[in-house]
């Protein structure tokens, strides 16, 4: 079954890419069972930091891109504004309509 909103559904007995991860966490799950107590809780750290780290990357990734998309709009602001002085508007319709203030406008 297909919904167009939500995708296709995975199936994890026919998807081939799907059960090939599966079958590389069993065997790595296999493999830790093996292990000492020690071993299986190291790893198990290693775990928590590096899935840790991930979350802090992708964090910083997004907060960049928000901040770079802020910058921008502020700065087409900006071009906007020194484009209406241009054409002759008042420095106080220029604020009115671009939401600056007057010191931003003057830089």
């Amino acid at each position: 079954m297909t919904d167009k909103s939500l995708g296709t559904f995975i199936n994890p007995f026919t998807d081939s890419n799907l059960r090939k991860i599966y079958a590389e966490a069993n065997f790595k799950l296999n493999e830790l069972a093996d292990k000492s107590y020690e071993d299986r809780h190291a790893y198990e750290l290693s775990l928590k930091y590096y899935r840790d780290f991930m979350n802090v990357m992708d964090t910083a990734k997004k907060e960049a891109k928000e901040e770079g998309l802020e910058e921008g709009k502020w700065l087409e602001r900006i071009n906007l504004a020194k484009a209406m002085l241009q054409d002759g508007l008042t420095i106080e319709r220029v604020m009115k309509v671009t939401g600056l203030s007057q010191k931003d406008i003057s830089k």
